[in-house]
C-alpha cells in the first residue's frame, strides 16, 4: 500500500514472500553502506564521524528492525552473511583505533546498542516526542558516555 503497487504486480516481481525479503535486505545493505560511504566515518574526530554515521542511518530505523527481526532472514544463511557484512561496517566504525572504547564491553554489545539507539531515535521521531538534530545529539551522548570511557573519549 506504501509503494502503492497492487498485490498483483508485487507477485509478478517476487513470486515468493522469500524472494520479496531477499531484495529488501539486499536493498537495505546496499543504503546502510552508502550511508556509511556518505559519513566519511575516517573523517575527523570520532564524535562527529559517529554524529555523521547516525544522521545517515536514523532515517532507516523501521525497515533495519524489520530485517533484524524477520525469521526467514535469519534462517537464510546467505541473507545472514549479507547483513553480516552491514555489521561489520559499522563496526569499523565504533572500534576506531581513537574511540577509546570500554574494554568491559565487546565489539557485539557495542554494534548492538548503536542499532538499538537508532531504533530509539527513529521511533522517538516518529513520536514527534523530540527534533531530529535532538535525537542525533541524545544518540551521540548515549554513545560517548554510556559505551565509551569518557576519560578517554
Amino acid at each position: 500500500a506504501a509503494a502503492e503497487v497492487g498485490r498483483t504486480t508485487v507477485h509478478r516481481y517476487f513470486p515468493e514472500r522469500a524472494d520479496l525479503i531477499h531484495a529488501v535486505v539486499h536493498h537495505v545493505v546496499d543504503l546502510s553502506h552508502q550511508a556509511i560511504q556518505r559519513a566519511e566515518p575516517d573523517s575527523g574526530p570520532l564524535h562527529d564521524a559517529l554524529r555523521r554515521v547516525v544522521e545517515e542511518h536514523i532515517d532507516l530505523g523501521s525497515i533495519l528492525m524489520y530485517i533484524f527481526l524477520e525469521p526467514l532472514i535469519n534462517a537464510d544463511a546467505s541473507l545472514v552473511s549479507a547483513l553480516r557484512t552491514m555489521e561489520e561496517a559499522i563496526d569499523q566504525v565504533l572500534a576506531r583505533p581513537d574511540a577509546g572504547l570500554n574494554p568491559d564491553f565487546s565489539h557485539a554489545w557495542v554494534r548492538r546498542t548503536f542499532w538499538g539507539l537508532l531504533y530509539a531515535g527513529w521511533e522517538t521521531a516518529q513520536a514527534g516526542e523530540m527534533p531530529r538534530h535532538q535525537i542525533v545529539d541524545s544518540i551521540i551522548t548515549t554513545l560517548r558516555f554510556g559505551v565509551y570511557d569518557p576519560a578517554k573519549a
